[in-house]
């Protein structure tokens, strides 16, 4: 499959074949995913192979995304935290740059995957897969073999706006550019929702608040 085909084609994917992807597999998907660029090419990317079906549950009760039931494996995408820039966070950016080759080579390889940053809060992931201080959670990938050919798909590539301004800002203001009430108060409901210690026992009732996907 060649680069342009294979973005074209990539979707997110939220259900997977039953059959699991091996360890040697990963850690070639892995490596090569570390080709990535990195801020001061510090290359501080560490990946936790999550295949225990206790631990997604658990990412689950304590707030993660609804994909995260139906995974049977993924990536907890960690990356060094101590960082000189810190107001531009090139320490995420360069774990992003990780995860966006590793999605692009698995689906290469016939295996989807989905980058999930709806998570249980970072302080709680430290604690229960134990990493030490100077590294962070900055998202779950779940991934696994496709249930069917994902190949042939329609570009995802967005042709219907400009998306491109030359030496100055010039885009027309849109509705979604502007921070609305409804916008805030989401905000304002997920930040209190987050810091409840008995927020395992509201998952049912705000499941029903979260986004939903076809596959």
């Amino acid at each position: 499959m060649e680069l342009r085909e294979a973005i074209a084609s990539r979707r997110s994917t939220r259900t997977y074949s039953p059959e699991p992807v091996g360890r040697a597999i990963v850690e070639e998907l892995v490596l090569q995913a570390t080709a990535a660029p990195s801020a001061c090419n510090r290359q501080g990317w560490r990946f936790i192979h999550l295949g225990d079906r206790a631990d997604l549950d658990w990412l689950h009760r304590r707030g993660g995304s609804l994909v995260l039931r139906s995974a049977r494996q993924a990536l907890l995408v960690c990356y060094q935290r101590n960082t000189d820039n810190a107001e531009w966070q090139d320490n995420i950016q360069s774990a992003a740059a990780a995860i966006a080759y590793f999605q692009l080579l698995a689906h290469e390889m016939g295996i989807g995957s989905c980058w999930i940053c709806h998570l249980p809060p970072p302080r709680e992931i430290v604690l229960k897969f134990g990493l030490p201080p100077a590294y962070m959670p900055v998202a779950v990938v779940t991934f696994g073999y496709y249930k069917e050919d994902r190949t042939e798909r329609e570009s995802s590539v967005n042709s219907r706006q400009r998306l491109l301004a030359m030496d100055r800002w010039d885009f027309p203001v849109e509705e979604t550019d502007t921070l609305t009430v409804a916008f805030m108060v989401r905000t304002a409901l997920r930040k209190f929702y987050y810091v409840l210690p008995f927020r395992s026992l509201l998952r049912k009732w705000v499941e029903r608040y979260e986004k939903k996907f076809d596959e």
